[in-house]
């Protein structure tokens, strides 16, 4: 399963997220796995990041974990929700995260992709900390979601990306959503950072 990650992300300090081993460091490094795992091609929106998007997964077993592009991590891993975080300038925000599966059923059967495993919004950058926060109690229209590829399935590419937000709304199902009509109907433009995560189903 590969999951993509498009996203307005919710940061960590800096700091810390550079303590994290892991995570992208090059943003041409990270078109590169998008466009060599198939991402591009089978969610068709055009991805010229600007900043490095981490993705910080937390589990009370392991080491906190952060993403880099094309990491493959254990469903085990991602059951709670995730901290966001940006080196670079994303701008003050609103900003939007959506967290998508281009490969369910299967990569070779995607006949409910994408499924949305989130999208949220109204997230703003701190500069200082790095951290993108949400002012406010804003319920995101899809709760997370955790990624749980189904067994015999294989594996799942799961992408993560964030964009300047729009109108986002919660009308449409999790499953066989479209990210880039999605883009175009709420004129969320490109995505702005992303990484994504190769899964497979729990052994």
């Amino acid at each position: 399963m590969r999951t993509l990650i498009s996203a307005i992300p919710v940061l960590l300090a800096v700091v810390f997220v550079r303590l994290v081993s892991g995570q992208d460091t090059n943003l041409t490094q990270v078109k590169q796995a998008f466009e060599e795992a198939g991402i591009l091609k089978d969610v068709p929106i055009p991805f010229n990041p600007s900043v490095l998007f981490h993705v910080t997964y937390f589990s009370p077993k392991a080491s906190p974990r952060t993403l880099y592009a094309g990491m493959r991590m254990n469903p085990k891993d991602v059951y709670s929700v995730p901290v966001f975080s940006v080196i670079g300038d994303p701008g003050p925000g609103p900003l939007v995260i959506v967290l998508v599966d281009p490969d369910a059923l299967s990569h070779q059967n995607p006949i409910i992709a994408q499924v949305r495993h989130f999208l949220g919004g109204g997230y703003s950058f701190n500069p200082e900390s790095g951290l993108l926060s949400i002012d406010g109690p804003v319920a995101p229209p899809t709760p997370y979601n955790h990624p749980a590829p189904l067994i015999g399935s294989g594996d799942h590419r799961h992408s993560l990306q964030f964009s300047t937000q729009t109108l986002i709304t919660s009308s449409t199902d999790r499953g066989r959503f479209n990210l880039t009509d999605f883009a175009l109907k709420t004129n969320l433009g490109a995505p702005i950072g992303g990484t994504f995560m190769v899964m497979g189903p729990v052994a």
